[in-house]
């Protein structure tokens, strides 16, 4: 019997009361391969990893199943993480097969080309949907599969019937998670250029009544808060929105469980908004991006004020939550255009949340980056650098112009797929604090989910007893640090290391939060403490004296840099790549 273990990395969910960890994607694989692959032929294992994983502890998870063959679900907030976890795996066990899948899989022969280049782990790569293609590979004999790199496209799936279910009943999450999603159509009628998901198909596959209320009906029976259903738009026809109403009125007569929706403000009717009410929505969301005109054309989008006021309208007096959705950088728009855009954003009274555009593969976009002069940084999300329209510092502006409209009475915030503004997080740290010689930024983010500054110090230590000399040193350096004042040190465990965590008072008041972590492989994660503002780590292996020093500079020049965008996650003091 062979072995496969499918696995993804999940995204970082900004709700405090939301613990998410689990992803659809390895679940439908799983539930698909289990129904459709000769009995006792494969051993199908799902292994969930969270943004706070190393990349070793999530190969040894992964291998500890004794695979032949690993299957990863790679996304744009994942992709960097999950690439360097096929070059482990690869590494560690030669004989494992490696399978990339995934929306970030569209890229084009070119781009593929040079990611076989440099990520030898990668071996099969599955462009489109996944389930057909996977399990076909799986009954191939060993000799017959194709060669490491080859890319193939699977066939679409007819009837989300075939997939089976409940999708997490045979593979259910951790303890900790309260949060779900749940597909209830497949296919997207839209052709927006920025986005990647209709390049899948244009034709509508819509799950049964009985298959979604069997999800939801799991859910609920194990005490679940959310689940967002996923789709098109829900109103796209009026049977949809009525099976999924049906459904959830079937699964959760208590309404115990809050949904997420989005659905599409043109198509919004008052009979619809009342069947919508039924249901104990949380958020609907609705996609605008932009007010331009030039920007809405290029993107094959088109605005109507009118109809937008008026489903905003309707949603907030049926007790419903409008969120509305925009994005900065489309090719088209200008900074004033942007502006203009937040101001008519802004005068809706709803809750506003911005993007920035990521250039995606697979999309129209992507397609004609090079024509439209998108400049974007692959590294770090496929984030907009710039486009003729657009300049980098203009991007930057209009982003500081967003956080300084979201301080008045509308609910507002930047949304992030992976938690990142990698890009302009790099900026403005790398300004305050350049990297020492041999050394770059490696990474940054942004967040409003917290509200004091931390930092955080990679060094080694993995115990209570390494721990302790660590902590003196830490005290010593930082009572010696001219206008801080410790207040309080203690060590507390994190996942499977040991942290250090020493609190300061500046002198304009403002408390910081340092915290000395164990492994120093760990800057791809996200480090979460209750009441904190901004996330810097940094990485002390080589140095520690030196690091803690860079990150006080750092500091320092921050608290005179007031003003500045929003807040910060970035990882400074590894080794530069060369070549």
């Amino acid at each position: 019997m062979g072995r496969i273990v499918l696995c993804t990395q999940s995204a970082v969910v900004p709700h405090k009361d939301i613990r998410a960890g689990t992803t659809l994607a390895t679940r439908v694989l799983a539930s698909y391969l289990l129904g459709h692959l000769p009995v006792d032929s494969w051993q199908v294992s799902v292994v969930d990893f969270l943004s706070d994983e190393s990349i070793n502890t999530m190969a040894e998870s992964v291998l500890a199943h004794d695979p032949d063959v690993v299957g990863l679900s790679c996304y744009v907030w994942n992709y960097n993480t999950l690439y360097a976890l096929a070059d482990r795996i690869v590494e560690l066990a030669p004989g494992v097969v490696v399978v990339l899948g995934g929306p970030q899989m569209s890229y084009d022969d070119e781009d593929l080309a040079r990611l076989r280049a440099d990520h030898p782990g990668m071996g099969l790569i599955i462009q489109g949907e996944g389930e057909r293609a996977l399990a076909t590979y799986l009954q191939m004999p060993r000799a017959g599969r194709p060669p490491a790199g080859h890319a193939m496209r699977g066939p679409n799936i007819e009837r989300l019937e075939e997939i089976g279910g409940p999708l997490f009943a045979n593979f259910p999450p951790g303890p900790e998670v309260n949060s779900i999603t749940c597909e209830t159509m497949r296919g997207c009628p839209f052709r927006c250029a920025f986005c990647n998901w209709n390049g899948y198909s244009h034709k509508l596959r819509r799950a049964s009544p009985a298959m979604i209320e069997a999800e939801l009906r799991w859910a609920v029976e194990r005490s679940f808060v959310e689940v967002g259903l996923l789709n098109a738009a829900i109103n796209i026809d009026k049977r949809h929105l009525h099976d999924i109403v049906a459904a959830t009125a079937a699964a959760d007569p208590g309404r115990t469980i809050k949904y997420y929706v989005e659905g599409d403000y043109h198509l919004f009717t008052p009979d619809q908004v009342k069947e919508l009410a039924r249901m104990r929505v949380a958020t609907v969301g609705l996609g605008v991006q932009s007010a331009g005109r030039l920007a809405n054309r290029l993107s094959r989008r088109k605005l109507d004020r009118e109809a937008l006021r008026r489903t905003v309208k309707l949603l907030i007096d049926a007790g419903l939550h409008p969120s509305l959705e925009f994005m900065a950088g489309l090719p088209g728009d200008s900074l004033d255009d942007i502006r203009r855009t937040f101001d008519f954003a802004f005068s809706l009274r709803a809750e506003v949340v911005l993007n920035v555009l990521r250039i995606l593969p697979g999309s129209e976009f992507y397609t004609r980056r090079k024509e439209l002069g998108l400049i974007y940084d692959e590294a770090h999300g496929h984030q907009l650098i710039s486009n003729p329209w657009l300049s980098e510092s203009d991007l930057v502006s209009a982003i500081d112009d967003f956080r300084s409209r979201s301080n008045g009475e509308t609910r507002s915030y930047l949304w992030e797929i992976d938690g990142t503004m990698s890009r302009f997080g790099l900026k403005i740290i790398s300004e305050a604090a350049p990297a020492p010689a041999g050394h770059e930024v490696m990474a940054a983010s942004l967040t409003q989910q917290t509200e004091h500054l931390l930092c955080v110090l990679c060094a080694r230590c993995s115990d209570l007893e390494s721990a302790a000399p660590l902590q003196a040193q830490a005290e010593r350096m930082l009572r010696r640090f001219p206008g801080l004042r410790l207040e309080s040190s203690e060590v507390l465990r994190w996942n499977h290391d040991v942290v250090v965590v020493c609190r300061l008072l500046l002198p304009n008041s403002e408390r910081i939060v340092l915290c000395f972590t164990g492994d120093g492989a760990r800057g791809n994660g996200v480090f979460r403490l209750p009441g904190c503002k901004v996330l810097l780590m940094l990485d002390g292996r080589d140095a520690p004296s030196q690091t803690v020093q860079l990150a006080l500079q750092t500091l320092g020049r921050w608290a005179q840099k007031e003003g500045r965008c929003g807040t910060h996650n970035s990882t400074l003091g590894r080794p530069r790549r060369r070549g």
